[in-house]
């Protein structure tokens, strides 16, 4: 069976923002069923966040824990409820495939790694001593 024009072309222009929606969506789908365990790590707390960079500054290389700075991306890939996934993904949808047509799909990606990286690093500047993740899940574990 042949998709419909309409749907064929819009897969078409919006396969890279698609297959993101698509891969967020697996991730949310992967972290309610494997519960905290596939998540936890990769959720950035602010005060380790700190504490590698401090290390990283003082040249301490033996003890700075390198996952920590990819922390500051992960985050957008997880959701602390199906209501925050869907919300998050409307809008995505929406306002990525609008910046899509405007600066194309490289640079809308660019630009959702950039702003995934930017709100993260001012939630660790806001709350730098604490140990609270900057993703408090809601899924029951």
């Amino acid at each position: 069976m042949r998709l419909p024009y309409t749907m064929r072309s819009v897969l078409k222009a919006q396969w890279p923002l698609l297959t993101l929606i698509l891969l967020i969506s697996i991730i949310y789908f992967l972290q309610s069923q494997l519960g905290r365990s596939f998540y936890k790590d990769h959720m950035a707390v602010p005060s380790e966040v700190v504490n590698a960079w401090q290390s990283l500054r003082e040249r301490d290389f033996e003890n700075v824990e390198w996952y920590e700075f990819a922390t500051l991306v992960t985050p957008a890939f997880l959701h602390g409820g199906f209501d925050h996934l869907f919300n998050n993904m409307l809008f995505l949808w929406i306002f990525a495939a609008l910046a899509a047509e405007l600066i194309g799909h490289r640079w809308m990606i660019i630009t959702f790694l950039f702003t995934a990286i930017t709100g993260n690093l001012c939630h660790i500047a806001l709350n730098a001593t604490s140990d609270i993740p900057c993703l408090r899940i809601l899924i029951s574990s």
